[in-house]
C-alpha cells in the first residue's frame, strides 16, 4: 500500500512596520488570492509614512488577479499594464485559471484607477528566488510607477500556465507554458529576468552580523528622494 500524498499548500504571510525615518516596508510571501486584501490593509496601516518599501525577495508569485490588483494600489489612473502573447509571439486572447477575465480575455491587461493610491517614493526588493507574478509586479511599477529596484537579478520565470494543467489517464496532469507578456515598453523578462537598479551583493559577514544590506540601501534611496523633495517644495 502506498500512502496518499497530501498536497499542503503554503500559507500567505503579510508583515508591515515602520522602518526607521518614517519608511514603512510591506512583505509578503506569495501571491494568493486574498493577497491583495491583506496587503491593502498593510498599506493603509502605513498611510502616515513617507515611502514605502515592498519586500518580494524569495516570493515565488502565483496568481496574476492578486497581482493586479495589488499593483492598482499604485495608480490613481487606469493603465494598460501587460500584454499577453501566444506560443508564436502573436496576442493572446485565451486566458488560464489564474486569470479572472476566463477564456474571452482581450490580450490588453488592464488596472483600474485607485481613489486612494499611494504615490510617495516606492522601492522593491528582489532576488534570484523572485519570480513570476512577482517579477511582473515590480517591472510594472518600475516602469510606470518609477519605483526603485534594489537587490540582485530576479528570475526571469514569467509565463502564464493553466492552473489545473492538462489531466492525464491515470490521474496525472501536465503544465505547459501557454502564453507570455510584453510590457508596453516591450520589455519582456521571460528567460532573462530583471536587473536592479542597485545590485547588493551578498556577503557572508552581513549574515553573521544580522544585517540586511538590500533594506538598508533601499530605505536610505527613499529618505534622500523624500529629502529632495522636501527641498523642492
Amino acid at each position: 500500500h502506498v500512502p496518499h500524498r497530501a498536497e499542503r499548500e503554503v500559507p500567505l504571510v503579510v508583515t508591515h512596520h515602520l522602518l526607521d525615518g518614517n519608511v514603512g516596508y510591506i512583505a509578503f510571501n506569495r501571491f494568493r488570492p486574498e493577497a491583495a486584501a491583506d496587503f491593502g490593509r498593510a498599506l493603509a496601516a502605513l498611510d502616515g509614512a513617507d515611502g514605502l518599501v515592498v519586500d518580494l525577495r524569495g516570493n515565488p508569485g502565483g496568481n496574476i488577479g492578486a497581482m493586479l490588483a495589488i499593483a492598482q494600489s499604485f495608480f490613481p489612473e487606469a493603465r494598460h499594464v501587460l500584454t499577453r502573447r501566444a506560443r508564436g509571439g502573436r496576442t493572446s486572447g485565451s486566458g488560464t485559471e489564474a486569470w479572472p477575465q476566463g477564456r474571452s480575455a482581450a490580450p490588453e491587461v488592464l488596472i483600474n484607477a485607485s481613489p486612494h493610491a499611494w504615490t510617495r517614493p516606492l522601492a522593491i526588493l528582489i532576488d534570484g528566488y523572485t519570480a513570476s507574478s512577482s517579477e511582473l509586479l515590480a517591472t510594472v511599477l518600475r516602469e510606470q510607477r518609477g519605483a526603485w529596484i534594489a537587490g540582485r537579478p530576479s528570475c526571469g520565470c514569467v509565463v502564464a500556465v493553466r492552473g489545473s494543467g492538462y489531466r492525464l489517464p491515470g490521474g496525472g496532469a501536465i503544465y505547459v507554458a501557454e502564453s507570455g507578456f510584453v510590457t508596453p515598453l516591450g520589455n519582456r523578462m521571460e528567460g532573462a529576468g530583471m536587473r536592479p537598479d542597485r545590485e547588493v551583493p551578498l556577503a557572508l559577514a552581513d549574515l553573521h552580523e544580522g544585517v540586511d544590506r538590500d533594506l538598508g540601501v533601499a530605505g536610505d534611496w527613499i529618505r534622500q528622494r523624500t529629502q529632495r523633495v522636501a527641498e523642492e517644495q
